[in-house]
């Protein structure tokens, strides 16, 4: 499960040259784009932590999931930097809360 987030990074140069291709992005915009998505998966990575023990794990995890298709569809129409800036953000949050979820179940099982 951590080698996700380093193959996520390695995936990073090829996120911002592909929105440096529209001239809507530079460097430093599409940049932000995906900083602002792992700020995003670090925060409900961390909000999760209160809620999890909490939450019933299955419907949590259908609404974050349907969530995170709906910014990703969006995502994908979305040509303003700031309107994916938020967009990214909100996706980034629901998946970490998402992985949240996940990982407080697998904790929760008796040989995890």
């Amino acid at each position: 499960m951590e080698s996700a987030g380093i193959l996520y990074a390695n995936v990073a140069p090829v996120i911002v040259s592909g929105l440096t291709q529209l001239e809507q992005f530079t460097a430093q915009s599409a940049g932000y784009v995906f900083s602002l998505n792992m700020a995003g998966t670090a925060l409900g990575g961390l909000v999760a932590i209160f809620f999890v023990s909490r939450l019933p794990w299955r419907p949590a995890a259908a609404v974050l999931l349907a969530g995170l298709i709906g910014m990703d569809l969006a995502s994908a129409q979305a040509i303003d930097p700031f309107w994916l800036y938020v967009l990214r953000f909100v996706h980034g949050l629901l998946g970490g809360l998402l992985i949240g979820v996940s990982l407080g179940v697998i904790a929760r099982v008796v040989n995890p």
